[in-house]
């Protein structure tokens, strides 16, 4: 199965463009007020009936703790499946407030995502192992004028971040200014999605996405997904042909 694309839309304009293109996770969030700012729940309420469920949708919620609980119980009333919240490591009450955000969301209805903001650190799996009752999580950047999270982040880093998520039973996802370019060194690592805003609009974040930003960056990921799969089947192919040789 080739890795998901999450597109990060405003509105409901948006989310049919990205829907209609092939977009697996359609993203509520409010680009011009950083990676992680929340619209509004009756926003994110009209972009789910939109959606009606042919796709997964996200929203999230920021990274104030002392929001979490009271968004998070908005945005399960918008019908949303997914809610990210963002975490910074070096903010110890967040972690806390997400520990009782978890223990009090109702499993049954949405999942909750942790997403880490780099600026402040990468969890370990002893933080990871922590998060008990979360669906996933997955890593961004808070300044996207600082590269994208390949550039930023040492690619053996970014593996053990995902091995481990993937220890404790976490969906993985990554995300922060990505591009097209981006995605063959990503995929080889097996994040289960990839997240993108920027590179689906025409002149950057703030502005509009255009289906055909979206048909590109989904086609290549499928197309790498299939190129590194047949490459790991030549592997196997070989290995075999040589042993038999021998």
């Amino acid at each position: 199965m080739s890795p998901r694309l999450l597109a990060s839309v405003r509105n409901r304009e948006e989310a049919a463009v990205a829907l209609s293109a092939g977009a697996d996770i359609i993203d509520l969030k409010d680009p011009e007020g950083g990676a992680l700012q929340a619209l509004s729940p009756a926003l994110c309420a009209e972009v789910v009936h939109h959606v009606a469920g042919r796709v997964p949708v996200s929203a999230t919620i920021g990274a104030d703790p002392e929001c979490f609980q009271g968004l998070t119980q908005q945005m399960q009333q918008a019908g949303v499946d997914l809610i990210k919240v963002g975490l910074r490591l070096q903010q110890p009450t967040a972690v806390a407030a997400l520990a009782a955000l978890l223990q009090a969301v109702d499993h049954h209805r949405v999942g909750v995502v942790p997403v880490w903001l780099i600026e402040d650190g990468i969890p370990d799996a002893a933080c990871l192992q922590s998060l008990r009752g979360a669906w996933g999580t997955m890593l961004d950047t808070a300044d996207k004028a600082a590269g994208a999270l390949p550039e930023r982040v040492p690619a053996a880093r970014l593996r053990a971040f995902l091995d481990s998520a993937r220890d404790c039973g976490l969906v993985t996802g990554l995300a922060g200014s990505l591009g097209a370019k981006d995605i063959p060194p990503l995929l080889r690592m097996g994040p289960d999605y990839l997240g993108f805003r920027g590179a689906l609009c025409a002149t950057g974040r703030s502005s509009h996405i255009r289906a055909e930003q979206v048909r590109r960056l989904v086609a290549c990921c499928t197309r790498q997904h299939i190129g590194a799969t047949m490459g790991e089947k030549e592997a196997r192919r070989r290995q075999v042909t040589d042993v038999t040789v021998a």
